[in-house]
């Protein structure tokens, strides 16, 4: 890098394409995703050097410092971020940030230190503005961290490329197009088979055809996983041409799950592009039909859903799941019967059935839900105490019971005591339809004057309900 500021000549032929303007911001583009996204301080200043003679010669430098908005729906409320180098230089003193910062939980700043450069070489030389999401929850980025270096980098049952590609596409049905190209990029640094992602559904070996079943019934129709005494599991392990074996199916739907509500948190969230990508245009085929959102009750009329949102979930399904109606079907009591805690829950049942199988899974996903559940803004030595347990019992619970479980023990009226109307409809459409959701969804249902941190909270126990139910409605036959 030192090399390239002393001979201009050298800086990847700007000096011979500098009246091509493309190219010109190409390189722009890169060199603002290594200033904003690299942790090693020195590194850092080099690049943002090299960046500012840059955007000099193009004519667009601005000394004001870039705000980097993580959210859609937060344009202009980017208080909360926090840059990546001026985090790992905080780190090094041994210390949080005084300011801009969440709930770090039990992880000390060494410890987070160290995270942040094991993840800047998992991912190639990036963070994404999901991790800068999680980095507000230090313990949940923890736990975040080891499930997909797990997926990434360690063969289990099922080969490290076949994993990535069912998170890739567990993503595309639900419509999450920024997640969905954040792991088609890793499939495709792991080696996967092209023909995958550039054909789709048709150039599928009969094995992941039948897996397609398993990802979309657990996106649009997750209560028709228990509906039947034979389970949807049952039926692919009894189809020889697939020849899945249990422990692969198992790993499949622990990936399934996981993405599922990460995707959810995702697109109700609104992440925005990163910067490197922020140039990129998607080509979306004006011919897809667009569906309408489904009633959620009270009379209200169904709404149209966000023209370019749609298209995207339309696009993203057919092509990846075949051609399957992408329309989420509403939970209701009268046609179908909820699945009770008392019959099969999380912790007595499916933890322990997966531990035989996923030992590493699923002690992650067990120690991720406890602390979503569990994590609280207020510090234990706080000079004021605020018990926000029962606002995030019924933000969970009721994201459960709009898939179709319920937990016995829990008084169902507390909902409506400790949300309101507007809420539960944001919420409702967060875990089962978020590519539903958009800017006028939020501006309309959801608290106006929360923070961008707090609404991450309220959607990471939406996130939580969505993998422990789909998890708990699967296995449950088995």
């Amino acid at each position: 890098s030192e090399m390239c500021i002393r001979d201009r000549r050298r800086v990847h032929g700007v000096e011979e394409h500098k009246s091509e303007p493309r190219i010109l911001k190409f390189l722009i583009v890169k060199l603002r995703h290594f200033v904003y996204q690299n942790p090693f301080v020195d590194a850092w200043k080099i690049y943002s050097d090299l960046l500012t003679t840059l955007e000099k010669r193009a004519g667009i430098y601005n000394p004001e410092k870039e705000e980097v908005n993580v959210s859609m729906y937060y344009k202009s409320r980017s208080a909360e971020f926090i840059s990546i180098p001026e985090l790992y230089e905080s780190l090094g003193n041994d210390t949080f940030p005084t300011k801009n910062w969440y709930i770090t939980g039990t992880m000390r700043p060494a410890d987070l230190r160290q995270m942040l450069r094991d993840c800047f070489y998992l991912r190639y030389g990036k963070f994404t503005n999901l991790d800068r999401v999680f980095l507000w929850f230090g313990d949940f980025y923890k736990h975040h961290f080891n499930f997909i270096s797990e997926l990434l980098t360690q063969e289990g049952s099922l080969p490290v490329d076949m994993k990535i590609f069912i998170a890739a596409i567990s993503t595309a049905s639900m419509g999450s197009e920024y997640y969905y190209n954040i792991l088609l990029e890793a499939y495709q640094m792991s080696g996967g088979d092209h023909n995958l992602f550039l054909i789709g559904y048709e150039a599928y070996p009969p094995k992941l055809k039948k897996i397609t079943d398993l990802i979309y019934v657990a996106a649009y129709k997750p209560w028709e996983l228990c509906e039947d005494s034979t389970s949807l599991i049952q039926n692919i392990l009894e189809d020889r041409e697939a020849d899945w074996s249990l422990n692969e199916v198992l790993e499949a739907m622990i990936i399934i799950s996981y993405f599922h509500g990460a995707s959810a948190f995702a697109v109700a969230f609104g992440i925005a592009p990163e910067i490197s990508n922020a140039f990129i245009q998607s080509n979306h085929p004006p011919e897809l039909a667009i569906n309408k959102r489904p009633s959620l009750g009270n009379g209200e009329a169904e709404i149209p859903l966000d023209l370019e949102t749609e298209v995207i979930r339309n696009r993203l399904v057919q092509k990846y799941l075949g051609k399957r109606s992408v329309v989420f079907e509403q939970f209701h009591p009268k046609r179908y019967k909820y699945l009770k805690d008392t019959d099969c829950d999380w912790k007595n049942y499916c933890y322990s059935y997966l531990h035989n199988f996923c030992p590493k899974y699923s002690n992650t996903l067990d120690s991720a839900f406890d602390y979503l559940i569990n994590m609280s803004r207020v510090p234990d030595d706080a000079g004021y105490s605020i018990n926000s347990l029962p606002f995030r019992k019924a933000i969970n619970f009721y994201s459960k019971e709009s898939l179709g479980y319920k937990i016995s023990n829990y008084d169902y009226k507390n909902i409506n005591r400790y949300l309101n109307f507007p809420i539960k409809k944001f919420v409702r459409l967060a875990v089962t339809v978020p590519s539903a959701i958009n800017e006028h969804d939020y501006k309309r249902y959801f608290i106006s004057d929360c923070s961008i941190a707090e609404f991450a909270h309220v959607l990471m126990l939406v996130m939580e309900a969505r993998m422990e139910t789909e998890l708990v409605l699967s296995l449950i036959h088995i």
